[in-house]
């Protein structure tokens, strides 16, 4: 036993050992952790509710027992907490028990109300329920009790825990601009789709541009209504539970369609101009719902369908468009003109025809166009073969001939125009015998003659002045002539130029002489003023010239024509040597003024009579006053001048020896004295009450501002506190500092004074009580007050127009009224009159005086008719609405006023206005002029008619007559009378009563009638008598026997079965082809024939239908391509039977009319339809392919980052990567980066191949050589132009570029990322190449990269942020997508800690101590006897 209890001490001891060499393993194992995955895909779930338990209520279930749920079957446990969300299509809810005594109940709530509920029993695991949940919110009772033994206290747990179902999809509303708005539909205005859901998760949304769905967690998705949102947007919702809603679309398009017009095959641009036939097209993404034109000379809008050919009108046509969206294109117009320009030739301003000659300064030709105007005009200029652009209207000067055309906008010629400009005279040849002379020649010779030339249009005439002669004579050129005496001669071009005058002299007399001035001849014994004078005296045997001058007494030497020009007396003589002496000449010269005197004149002006006078010098120094007259007409010294009004008066003194002095004045003569107020004026007081006239309301305003600025004071404050003893105006108390402010009327009080501190709130104040008392008044109203300072208010005068009811003048002067003068100062005879004041100066001044002597003229107009002039002998009574005006022929100011019934005024109006009395009742009209006002107008007004109404009523075959009295309470009505007409209207029967015995009078306003018939119903009342009287008149059959034609209209062709169906009794017969057959109602006629149905009943009643039925349908042979196929060669479509309307269609759009055997060469799908008068269709179709249709943004040797292409038509491609072939199918996005080379070919053989390079995205270095990109423009990097060496691009920085490869314009454009830089990490805990005792981190990698970290040679597992500690030496490796490295080096050496050390510690001593313990108890005997008792006892 000793020993089997000593073996238990050491095993003991032993296992204390292993414990606590566990626990240091534990210390140093401390770190490690064993991770165990987590799923939420088991469908069995261990719900987590609340347990009560008395009045404790705990979180989960007791040890006794678990409630678990589930769906159809199980696969894995879970756990489900509070408020977990389920959309399961069958629940299980079971209870599984530990330890129960008992189950009492399980209720299962929804949404608050009972949903299930039972009493339980049993002790055992159980199913609580079972079956489908609808959605909503749940709540689980289970009550169940528990007593361990017969002595323990019995255990009620109540446990609850709640779920939720949801299994409904989310709702949705989608709407376009704050609209509501289908699926499917297309809109222009801002997309908004919204969802909800109680456990709403997302919207789903796919762009127009993606093939996938994206997601936002917003309830609502906002699609602005931006270009770049066009196109099929799809929306749905998703739930938590992943239920969705339905999928809607919708079309966005906010571009509005493009349209065109096309004119003979060519594109018009919008604005442009044509004279053929045109029609208009348009494009839209979306599709074009309606197009519209605007025909020229009409301002609305109508409908046209696209491609229809428009001529005719000439002028200018709108067209739009409206897409499906609702987008209206922009208007597209254009001018159609087929008229030629119109043209004219001018030669200066006179316009001639073509072919003209002109010595005009300037020729000119005109061109212009009322519809497309002109585009140009062109001109061939003399010397010219050719035409040149001409500026129409622009001078042409240069002589020749020119020759004009021009041309419209639309492309119309005019016819050419031809014109001769010569501007140069005609020259001519003198001769004296065979000699040439210069004009003015005097000859001896035996004859003399005229030779003319011209060198531009020729000459046209000559003429000859012979001596003795007044007038020119035709001269033929080169005739001899050998008369003594002067001759004249000149010439004319035929462009009408004239030579200068030739002249020439056979002259055999003696000498003589002549005085000059200023080189003009003057007469002996005169006087001059000119600058110089001469003497001539010429023959062949002169002997001298002799002068005497001023102051001499001697006469001297003289030579013929020196001249003089010293004031003075000359006198002169010549003789030859027969002493024969031409006698003294005998001149003055005289250059001084001789001034007047203007009495009464100041200024320049006068206001009255005038005298001039003036006083004469010495004869032999000064020049007499030889005239003066006053605006030409001669004056006498110190006669009296009658002046006129706005009269000018010019003088003139003239001495004899031509020396002019002039004077000026004017007259301001008041003639008329009558003056004519304005029509209307504003009076305002002063401060005492005194009223003043204005011409305008602001000027009788600023002068009442005036009188209350005079009733302004000004005080002075300069204390802190506000103590002047006034109030403070309230609008400007915030305005309040010290110093000077003003005291005036308060704002809507003016018996109470206010300070105010700015000027800007006092004028507002003084403007609201200066415009009290302000008054209007037409002249007519008062006598005017005083007129205010500076105010004209009678300006109506001004334009010197007099208007009064009579004229008064005044005397002196003469008065000429429409051609007589008048003798009174009174004028006073009725109408518009011209008034000429004269002078006998010739000056008038002319005034218009309107006299008015009658009252206006009261007019009324009834309806749309004509003006009535009123008469004043009876009271008005009109139906119908009245415009009402007056008429005065001579004045303006006439002015008319209305009265209502209650003497309310309506209106004040002038003579040119009308008032439209439009309502019903009693009315007063009055009118008033410069006479006076004349008799009232009084009318009564009815505008309510009486009404008849007959209608047929066809259930009852009836017809009703309904009569409705005037609602206006001056009418009434008088008389009812019904009458009937079976013939025609031939002749009437005044009927008594209707149909049905109501007896006809104005009791009874509601008739019936059975009888077919004319019906005239005739009222009257107070308004409406005689013609005026209210008439009806029905023609009323009896309904015919009903009979139905169907499949065809009557005299129509159909292709269908056609049948005629009846009910009433009539007598039907059928004729086909002209034979009769047999037929019952209803019976299908099928086959083909002209038919004929009379349909006739017993009542007289008779109808003819006539039709055709064709059912054979046209002819259409294809040649180039069969019926519904393809081809890529040309087509023609031939038509053999006529009068077909044969209609083209290309790409579904209709082109036009197609007339047979026309080719068709270009691409395009085509369908032609032949359509006969019955309706029978033949179509054809085909398809012109001569190219490949596909879409790819590319081209030839471009690189790309991706490349998606979409075959348009059914296409096969083939695709090589770096020379092997790859699959790839249309719509596939090609990624991977390579050379490419892909082939497209269409089912017809055509085929397009191009190659691609697709690009690494991410590269240490980006090279490319350009040479091959055929048409290369330039290649920018990042928005800038980069120069390539020798087609070359280098980019070996990094960063992203994005390069755009220009070709042809177009931008072809992709990205790549250059990374150069190796990628790094932070080491903590240790340097890079260093040593630690402790452990090391490494983190913060600055890219993606992969992590290999080695530990003495030997790769190990390392997750980025973990601690490293174990002892070794370590290399770590970074290596980034590129292949960019990085190493890092460090050495983690071995090191025991401070806690480890001390449980080692421990763990010793403890095993010491547990030892001696017990070997001492082993001596003690504690585990048996020691050895000495055991050797005793042996």
């Amino acid at each position: 036993m000793k020993t089997t209890s000593y073996k238990r001490v050491t095993l003991f001891l032993c296992l204390v050992l292993l414990l606590i060499l566990a626990a240091i393993g534990a210390v140093f194992g401390a770190g490690t952790t064993t991770a165990s995955a987590v799923t939420y895909t088991t469908p069995k779930y261990k719900t987590y509710g609340t347990t009560t338990e008395g009045t404790t209520t705990t979180s989960g279930s007791p040890t006794n027992f678990t409630i678990y749920m589930h769906g159809s079957s199980t696969s894995g446990t879970g756990t489900m907490y509070n408020d977990r969300l389920i959309d399961w299509s069958y629940v299980y809810i079971k209870i599984e028990v530990s330890a129960m005594s008992a189950h009492e109940s399980f209720k299962l709530t929804r949404n608050g109300s009972t949903y299930s509920s039972k009493t339980l029993s049993g002790n055992s695991n159980m199913t609580l329920y079972s079956g489908s949940l609808s959605s909503g919110e749940y709540e689980l009772t289970y009550v169940g009790n528990y007593k361990a033994n017969l002595f323990a206290v019995r255990r009620t747990f109540t446990y609850k825990y709640r779920f939720e179902v949801d299994k409904a999809t989310p709702t949705y509303t989608l709407k376009a601009g704050g609209s509501t708005i289908s699926s499917g539909s297309y809109t222009n205005k801002q997309i908004v789709y919204t969802a909800s859901d109680k456990n709403f998760d997302a919207i789903r949304y796919k762009r127009p541009s993606s093939s996938t769905y994206n997601t936002t967690y917003a309830t609502s998705y906002t699609v602005p209504a931006t270009d770049a949102n066009n196109g099929k947007w799809y929306f749905y919702a998703r739930d938590d539970m992943e239920n969705t809603s339905s999928t809607v679309n919708i079309y966005l398009d906010t571009v509005k369609p493009v349209g065109k017009v096309t004119s003979n095959g060519t594109t018009i641009a919008n604005g442009g101009y044509t004279n053929k036939p045109f029609y208009y097209t348009a494009a839209d993404t979306g599709g074009v719902s309606k197009y519209e034109i605007k025909k020229a000379g009409s301002s609305s809008w109508t409908s046209y369908a696209s491609g229809t050919s428009v001529s005719g009108t000439n002028g200018w046509y709108y067209f739009r468009a409206t897409d499906k969206a609702g987008n209206v294109s922009d208007e597209y117009k254009i001018c159609y003109d087929t008229a030629i320009p119109s043209v004219s030739l001018y030669s200066g301003t006179t316009s001639v025809a073509s072919g003209y000659y002109s010595n005009a300064d300037y020729v000119k030709f005109t061109a212009s166009d009322s519809v497309s105007g002109i585009s140009y005009a062109y001109v061939k200029i003399p010397g010219n073969s050719y035409y040149s652009i001409y500026t129409s209207g622009s001078q042409l000067t240069a002589e020749g001939t020119y020759t004009f055309y021009a041309k419209d906008k639309s492309g119309n010629s005019s016819a050419y125009y031809t014109i001769t400009l010569d501007k140069t005279k005609p020259a001519g040849t003198l001769y004296a015998g065979t000699n040439t002379v210069k004009s003015g020649t005097y000859t001896n010779a035996s004859y003399i003659k005229f030779v003319p030339s011209d060198n531009v249009s020729g000459v046209s005439a000559t003429y000859v002045k012979k001596p003795g002669s007044a007038s020119y004579v035709s001269y033929t050129s080169g005739t001899l002539l050998t008369a003594v005496g002067a001759y004249s001669f000149y010439t004319r071009d035929r462009s009408g130029n004239q030579s200068d005058t030739y002249t020439i002299t056979i002259d055999r007399s003696i000498p003589a002489a002549q005085l000059y001035a200023d080189g003009k001849p003057v007469s002996n014994d005169s006087y001059t003023n000119a600058g110089h004078i001469k003497f001539t005296s010429a023959d062949t045997n002169l002997k001298g010239i002799y002068v005497k001058q001023p102051g001499s007494v001697m006469f001297t030497a003289y030579t013929s024509g020196t001249e003089f020009y010293k004031p003075g007396r000359y006198v002169f003589y010549a003789e030859d040597s027969a002493g024969l002496s031409t006698g003294e000449y005998t001149i003055v010269i005289d250059r001084t003024n001789k001034p007047l005197t203007f009495n009464n004149v100041t200024d320049g002006i006068t206001s009255g009579n005038v005298t001039v006078t003036w006083t004469d010098g010495d004869a032999n120094v000064f020049a007499p006053v030889e005239s003066v007259t006053i605006n030409g007409v001669p004056y006498a010294k110190g006669a009296v001048i009658h002046t006129i009004d706005t009269g000018a008066y010019h003088v003139i003194c003239t001495d004899a020896a031509g020396n002019v002095w002039t004077g000026d004045f004017t007259a301001t003569t008041v003639n008329v004295p009558t003056q004519t107020l304005q029509q209307e004026y504003w009076e305002a007081t002063d401060k005492d009450g005194n009223a003043y006239s204005f011409e305008n309301y602001d000027n009788a305003f600023a002068f009442a501002c005036e009188r209350e600025k005079g009733y302004v004071r000004t005080g002075e404050w300069n204390n802190a506190a506000w103590d002047t003893g006034i109030p403070m105006d309230e609008k400007d108390a915030a305005n309040a500092v010290n110093g000077t402010y003003f005291i005036y009327k308060k704002s809507g009080n003016p018996d109470t004074e206010v300070a105010y501190f700015t000027e800007e709130r006092l004028n507002e104040v003084i403007a609201e009580y200066a415009a009290v008392g302000i008054e209007s008044y037409y002249y007519w109203e008062k006598e005017i007050s005083p007129i205010g300072e500076g105010q004209n208010l009678y300006r109506y005068s001004d334009t010197k127009t007099v208007l009064a009811n009579s004229i008064t003048f005044n005397e002196g002067v003469l008065y000429t009224v429409d051609g007589e003068l008048v003798s009174g100062l009174v004028y006073d005879v009725d109408g518009v009159h011209e008034l000429i004041v004269s002078d006998a100066y010739g000056n008038e001044c002319v005034y218009t005086l309107i006299v008015v002597r009658d009252v206006p003229t009261l007019e009324y107009a009834l309806g749309e008719g004509g003006k009535n002039t009123v008469t004043f002998d009876r009271e008005y009574r009109l139906k119908d609405v009245v415009t009402v005006s007056i008429y005065d022929e001579f004045d303006e100011m006439a002015m008319f006023y209305v009265y209502d019934d209650e003497d309310n005024l309506l209106s004040i109006l002038n003579r040119d206005e009308t008032y439209l009395l439009n309502e019903s009742g009693k009315y007063v009209v009055q009118a008033v002029n410069h006479t006076g006002k004349s008799q009232e107008f009084i009318l009564y007004l009815s505008l309510d008619d009486p009404k008849i109404e007959g209608t047929e009523n066809t259930e009852d075959k009836t017809f009703e007559i309904d009569v409705t009295d005037s609602a206006d309470k001056y009418a009434g009505l008088q008389t009812l009378v019904i009458e009937k007409s079976t013939d025609g209207g031939n002749t009437w029967e005044i009927l008594s009563a209707d149909d049905y015995s109501k007896a006809v009078s104005v009791e009874n306003l509601s008739y019936r009638f059975r009888t077919s018939g004319i019906y005239r119903v005739t009222l009257t009342d107070e308004f409406r008598t005689g013609i005026d009287a209210v008439t009806a008149r029905f023609n009323y059959e009896q309904p015919a026997p009903d009979g139905m034609l169907a499949g065809v209209k009557n005299g129509g062709y159909t292709n269908f079965d056609v049948t005629f169906t009846w009910t009433d009794e009539a007598k039907v017969t059928v004729k086909k082809d002209g034979e009769s057959i047999e037929y019952v109602s209803g019976k299908k006629l099928t086959e083909n024939g002209a038919y004929e149905i009379t349909f006739e009943n017993y009542d007289g009643y008779a109808a003819t239908y006539s039709f055709v039925i064709d059912k054979t349908v046209p002819e259409l042979n294809v040649e180039g391509a069969e019926n519904g196929s393809a081809t890529n060669g040309d087509v023609t479509v031939s038509v053999p039977e006529s009068g077909l309307n044969v209609q083209l269609y290309k790409d579904g759009e209709l082109i036009g009319n197609y007339e047979s055997g026309t080719l068709i060469s270009e691409e395009g799908s085509y369908r032609i339809t032949a359509t006969d008068i019955a309706g029978n269709v033949t179509e054809v179709s085909f398809t012109i392919d001569k190219s490949v249709d596909f879409a790819a943004e590319i081209c030839d040797n471009v690189i790309v980052n991706s490349i998606t292409i979409t075959a348009n038509e059914n296409l096969t491609v083939s695709v090589t990567k770096d020379g092997e072939a790859v699959a790839y199918k249309f719509g596939d996005v090609l990624t991977t980066a390579g050379s490419y080379i892909a082939t497209i070919t269409d089912e017809l053989g055509n085929s397009e191949t191009f190659n691609f390079i697709i690009t690494e995205p991410l590269v240490q270095k980006f090279f490319h050589n350009f040479d091959n990109v055929s048409d290369l423009d330039k290649v920018s990097v990042n928005g800038e132009e980069t120069r390539l060496n020798h087609g070359d691009l280098t980019l070996d920085k990094s960063g992203t570029y994005e390069i755009a490869v220009t070709v042809n314009g177009k931008d072809y454009a992709f990205t790549v990322t250059v990374d150069a830089t190796a990628p790094a990490l932070t080491l903590t805990g240790v340097e890079n190449g260093g040593s630690t005792k402790g452990g090391v981190t490494l983190s913060d990698l600055t890219e993606k990269a992969a992590v290999e970290v080695y530990r003495n040679s030997d790769k190990i597992d390392y997750t980025l942020g973990s601690e490293l500690t174990e002892v070794g030496q370590y290399r770590v490796v970074l290596t980034d997508e590129l292949g960019n490295t990085t190493e890092y080096t460090f050495e983690i050496l071995y090191s025991v800690n401070g806690g480890a050390i001390a449980l080692i510690v421990i763990a010793v001593l403890v095993v010491i101590g547990v030892v001696v313990t017990a070997v001492i108890m082993r001596k003690k005997g504690k585990f048996g006897k020691n050895t000495a008792e055991k050797k005793k006892a042996d």
